[in-house]
């Protein structure tokens, strides 16, 4: 039973992982990059949006209410919730370790905007892809 979660998490779960590594090491070898900033918030918002609704299609039965449009709506509100912690913590970290994270209200800002618009492209491609391919029985 454990080794099936864990294998469905990984299934999960490895996009927004992907990202986050492909950050850290590429923030390891060249150094942290402000104007890739906004890839990477894209890419995080659509990876987020892509797990959360893989997430669902792992629960059918729990989760069978949900109509597909609302799954969506789920999915972009679970991405912004979550960039919104994230930069929140960034904050606290500025604050308490001193570290300079965050250039300021227009950066945090923009960070928000990019990784709620990449949730939104992440729910748009997913929606076009159940679509293609017949309908609600392929999960997103």
């Amino acid at each position: 039973m454990l080794t099936t979660a864990f294998t469905k998490a990984c299934r999960v779960g490895w996009a927004p992982l992907a990202v986050v590594g492909l950050h850290a090491v590429l923030a390891a070898v060249v150094g942290h990059r402000r104007e890739l900033d906004p890839v990477f918030h894209v890419a995080g918002g659509a990876a987020g949006a892509f797990t959360v609704l893989k997430a669902i299609a792992f629960f059918p039965r729990e989760l069978s209410s949900l109509a597909l449009w609302n799954r969506g709506v789920v999915a972009f509100a679970a991405v912004a919730l979550t960039a919104l912690l994230w930069e929140c913590g960034e904050f606290v970290s500025d604050y308490v370790f001193g570290s300079s994270v965050q250039a300021g209200w227009w950066d945090t800002s923009m960070d928000l905007l990019l990784g709620a618009g990449g949730a939104l492209v992440g729910v748009l491609v997913s929606a076009d892809r159940r679509r293609n391919a017949g309908g609600a029985s392929r999960p997103a």
